[in-house]
């Protein structure tokens, strides 16, 4: 079973996202993100993630979700990216859609939006 699973949504040199974990948490994030081969590109993504990290704990993910992260993806269909930060890395695998056959984000940052499950997380 997946860690998170991701929407994904690039316009121009812009990029906002939407994650849900296992443990129901949710986060929303925005940042930049340099489409190739043309900067004028959109493209749309929906992807399973894992860390890299046997059994991350809830703290472990939501850790890692909350930090800024920079990462890489191409969706010319079936594709996947990774993305990376002080706090780990993580793995996706999905469909995506659109003009934009790769995508490299120096910067997203998620903010925590709260549990589906009225579980609030700290």
């Amino acid at each position: 079973m997946p860690d998170f699973a991701q929407f994904e949504l690039d316009i121009y040199v812009f990029g906002v996202s939407a994650t849900y974990t296992r443990y129901g948490d949710v986060f929303l994030g925005k940042g930049i993100s340099r489409q190739y081969w043309n900067p004028m590109s959109t493209g749309v993504s929906i992807s399973d993630g894992w860390m890299l990290k046997c059994d991350p704990s809830r703290d472990d993910l939501n850790n890692f979700l909350m930090d800024w992260s920079a990462g890489a993806s191409a969706y010319p269909g079936f594709g996947g990216g990774v993305a990376a930060n002080p706090s780990g890395a993580a793995l996706n695998v999905g469909v995506g859609a659109g003009r934009a056959k790769a995508a490299v984000s120096p910067g997203m940052i998620n903010s925590y939006r709260g549990n589906v499950f009225g579980d609030s997380w700290k």
